[in-house]
């Protein structure tokens, strides 16, 4: 039941985000955001009240539905507001990473506060925070795609948006597969070694935490862009910090993991979005959309995959499963740079025969 209420959420957003994207593009990204964060709040008040969990999770796609029409959107727009290219796309970027991100930190701590107090009170602060999000979003300016500069490239750079941008999404696929295991089974994993609900929220705190530190690097340093090296790197560290998860039981070591973790759902976040973005003048709702769709697919198997295995396994298998997914994903990654640098050689190859 953990595993599919998140599942459910997420394959409902999966799904509507392939085709909210277009809709964004086509109605205007002020119409979805606003109908998006009413019909999250409605899904948020409707979570506490509707009964058992069966019929809980009659609600639960709703919710992810509603949030489709919010993120692609809201990442279209800020791209289309975005002149100065890709220094500022990335500032921007960045600034609207650390910011949602902080949200995702703060929530379980305060709502692993609130729960002692009412049991309601955490599903109804989201709820009256994306209604007050909805006055902000009114007096926001309206997007003017033509004004943007985002979609310039340097044709004779040698980056490859398209071979970076597949890395990204294989990479953000398995790093959320594995966050995702984090949010649905650690705070049943602390349960059963006496943890409070407090500290279980401080140690959830600290995964976000590694991801807003990312967040913040990425916007002031501008490097990391068109490189392999730190995907890689960061994806076997996750891989080791799953494992890590998988069989400690000190709070400190599940912290030092959760940081591990969270910088690379950092760095595989603000990667996807870069190059979905970067280089494209038209149909940016419809790449956010499909971004927003991986995300998804691994919100939404991590959970799923994760429940089956806890529920037949252990508790603590789905964070081995998870090791292992980032390491298919990174020996993935591997063979789809090898292979572009066999092409270009081959290519390069021809080019000089029939040039002689």
């Amino acid at each position: 039941v953990l595993g599919l209420m998140p599942a459910l959420s997420s394959v409902a957003y999966m799904i509507a985000c392939l085709f909210a994207g277009i809709i964004s593009d086509r109605f205007g990204r002020r119409r979805c955001v606003v109908v998006g964060c009413v019909a999250s709040a409605v899904a948020w008040v409707l979570t506490p009240n509707v009964g058992p969990w069966q019929h809980v999770l009659w609600v639960v796609p709703f919710s992810g539905i509603a949030l489709s029409l919010f993120w692609p959107s809201i990442l279209a727009w800020m791209a289309e507001l975005t002149t100065g290219g890709r220094k500022e796309l990335t500032r921007n970027i960045g600034l609207f990473n650390i910011m949602w991100c902080s949200g995702f930190m703060l929530g379980p701590v305060v709502t692993g506060y609130l729960w002692d107090a009412n049991h309601k009170a955490p599903f109804y602060l989201p709820a009256v925070l994306m209604l007050v999000l909805v006055a902000v979003v009114l007096t926001l300016p309206r997007a003017r795609p033509e004004e943007s500069d985002v979609g310039e490239t340097d044709p004779g750079n040698g980056e490859d948006n398209g071979l970076f941008l597949a890395m990204a999404r294989i990479g953000g696929f398995a790093i959320w597969f594995a966050t995702s295991t984090v949010s649905a089974f650690f705070p049943k994993i602390g349960e059963t070694l006496h943890m409070s609900q407090p500290l279980i929220g401080w140690l959830l705190f600290i995964f976000r935490a590694g991801q807003v530190v990312v967040f913040i690097y990425a916007r002031y340093y501008q490097g990391w862009q068109y490189k392999l090296w730190p995907l890689v790197t960061v994806q076997l560290a996750a891989t080791i910090a799953s494992l890590v998860v998988a069989h400690v039981t000190d709070a400190k070591l599940f912290g030092a993991a959760f940081i591990v973790l969270g910088l690379n759902a950092g760095l595989a976040y603000v990667s996807a979005l870069f190059y979905a973005l970067h280089g494209r003048q038209e149909g940016k709702g419809q790449s956010s959309g499909f971004h927003e769709a991986v995300v998804g697919s691994g919100v939404f198997m991590g959970p799923l995959v994760g429940g089956l295995v806890a529920q037949y396994v252990s508790i603590r298998a789905p964070f081995t499963v998870s090791a292992g997914i980032l390491l298919m994903a990174t020996t993935v990654q591997l063979f789809l740079v090898a292979r572009g640098k066999r092409l270009r050689r081959r290519g390069a190859e021809v080019a000089m025969a029939a040039g002689g």
